[in-house]
């Protein structure tokens, strides 16, 4: 299967010889901060080169920003003789079998690896693909770069939920299109029973929203090819948690005033949501509405809140609560990430 390497998506690891005795990891290179990722054909010729030697001249600009990480697909003695060069202060890999540049080109959809740029944020992900052909090229990427929202100021935390958040997991045609599909048909969201999740009943006294159940499986199949890849990146990862399969989905709206809220529940305590094993909630439209962020009392009164197209996951163990929006209405996407192994009894 072809990758996609698409705005959201995760940069594949690879590893490539740096000199002819050690190899490096992609992974183990980076170093939290974002990345220009630049993939060229030759040394000394051709436009690809051109953009790395643009690259070159703009790296004491770079640095403050970012990283640079370049790949070639000269053998590895060329490219060490590259880097040893005066002057060069980043990391430049031989991919001489061709096996990562063009598999990074057929992902992102470009007919060439040479004199592509990717720049990523600083969790691998990919912000956006660009040519990097030349000087002019590379001064936008190095303003789009410059123009990357800041790191939030560093503060030490004594209390913190053990919550993930996944920037970009939908853009925002996709968070639009599904708020357009709750606005044509929901009804009042009911609670599972204590027998099985298909017995559900309207209980306003622990849950009240709106929800548009998805059951176009056609819609229900492209969100879960948008959003399955992001959100298995970011748990194999944190969790080691990479086999799963994606429960169906429910669109939810939370409005200010009717006072929607759903009181602090667990999402797996009934036997027929034992295979439950995390929860993913993806805001649709966060600068719209204020409030209602999620709160896990377990862990302290924080409320979390992620942006527009943004996940939270965490585990349904966890007690949490939807606490009404102090103003507007919060859509969302909900769905759960199921253990494969564990299955639902029959009904």
């Amino acid at each position: 299967m072809a990758l996609r390497i698409e705005p959201g998506d995760r940069a594949p690891n690879f590893a490539l010889q740096r000199t002819a005795s050690a190899a490096t990891m992609f992974y183990e290179y980076s170093r939290g901060v974002p990345m220009l990722l630049y993939f060229f054909d030759r040394i000394g010729a051709g436009p690809g080169y051109a953009g790395f030697e643009a690259l070159a001249a703009r790296q004491g600009e770079i640095a403050p920003l970012g990283q640079i990480l370049a790949i070639c697909r000269e053998k590895v003695e060329a490219t060490e003789a590259l880097a040893r060069r005066g002057g060069i202060e980043f990391t430049v890999l031989s991919d001489h079998e061709a096996r990562v540049g063009p598999a990074y080109a057929e992902g992102a959809g470009r007919a060439s690896s040479d004199g592509l740029l990717f720049l990523l944020d600083a969790n691998q992900r990919v912000n956006e693909v660009a040519p990097g052909l030349g000087v002019d090229a590379v001064a936008a990427a190095v303003e789009r770069l410059r123009r990357l929202p800041p790191l939030a100021p560093a503060t030490e935390r004594q209390e913190l939920a053990p919550v993930l958040i996944i920037p970009n997991v939908l853009d925002d045609g996709w968070c639009k299109r599904l708020i357009e599909v709750w606005q044509k048909d929901h009804e009042e969201g009911g609670v599972a029973t204590t027998l099985n999740e298909t017995g559900r009943a309207i209980n306003y006294g622990a849950k009240k929203r709106l929800d548009h159940r998805v059951t176009d499986m056609a819609l229900a199949r492209e969100i879960a090819q948008a959003i399955g890849p992001r959100i298995a990146a970011e748990t194999t990862k944190a969790f080691y948690f990479d086999e799963f399969k994606l429960d169906s989905f429910v669109i939810c709206s939370y409005d200010s005033a009717r006072g929607d809220f759903f009181k602090p529940h667990r999402d797996n305590l009934i036997p027929a949501l034992a295979h439950r094993r995390f929860a993913v909630t993806i805001n649709l439209n966060t600068d719209e509405f204020e409030g209602g962020g999620l709160r896990f009392a377990e862990y302290g009164p924080h409320t979390y809140r992620p942006p527009r197209g943004a996940a939270i996951v965490f585990s349904c163990s966890l007690l949490h609560e939807a606490p009404p929006p102090t103003r507007g209405r919060r859509f969302a996407l909900l769905t759960f990430l199921l253990d494969p192994k564990s299955q639902p009894p029959r009904r």
